[in-house]
């Protein structure tokens, strides 16, 4: 997250949303190499520590959740409204929190 607050972060976020809704290779190749082993990693998180023990069949959709309202809106916090440090991070803090509230009860 710190790269994408430094303006040639900036312009790779743009860059890369612009080619991705004008090339769907791109898309999909921007999200095989950049979400896919996280979202991976977030579901194995999620299955091994949320809800006590118990299972947690929906885990793919959760950490999918997880990287919209964390890392995507974090990227669009960053590029459109560029709060200073303390604010992002509590943005950051504040969804992180919302989120696991939501998955435990889940």
């Amino acid at each position: 997250m710190a790269n994408i607050r430094q303006p040639s972060g900036w312009r790779l976020v743009r860059i890369a949303n612009t080619e991705a809704f004008t090339r769907p290779e791109v898309a999909a190749y921007l999200r095989a190499q950049m979400s896919a082993g996280t979202i991976g990693y977030i579901t194995d998180l999620l299955r091994r520590r949320l809800r006590n023990g118990a299972a947690v069949p929906d885990a793919a959709d959760a950490a999918a959740a997880f990287m919209i309202l964390i890392v995507e809106g974090s990227v669009q916090l960053a590029v459109w409204d560029n709060p200073d440090e303390a604010e992002f991070e509590r943005q950051i803090a504040y969804r992180t929190r919302l989120f696991l509230q939501g998955a435990e009860a889940g």
